[in-house]
């Protein structure tokens, strides 16, 4: 790759680096909040975790490229065209 880079003069900007992380934006908590003296407590979420991965992507010249957020599930549009419908 770097061989093509020199010899090519591909400009810096044509080239990435990424990472990606896990974002959590509700993380399963052992917390509750009911009116004193109540005789039961309920807990919702306890084991669930709520996160989607974000990809960081930043070119070789410095610009921030835009983030790619990806959540759990699919749709018609984000998946692929079955070749056994061709």
């Amino acid at each position: 790759m770097a061989y093509v880079i020199k010899e090519e003069d591909v400009p810096a900007s044509f080239y990435v680096n990424s990472d990606q992380t896990q974002v959590v934006y509700a993380q399963g908590s052992s917390l509750t909040w009911t009116k004193r003296g109540a005789k039961q407590v309920m807990t919702i979420g306890k084991d669930e975790k709520w996160a989607f991965t974000t990809v960081v992507l930043v070119s070789c010249s410095g610009k921030l490229l835009l983030l790619q957020l990806i959540y759990q599930g699919s749709t018609t549009k984000s998946c692929p065209v079955n070749s056994t419908m061709l």
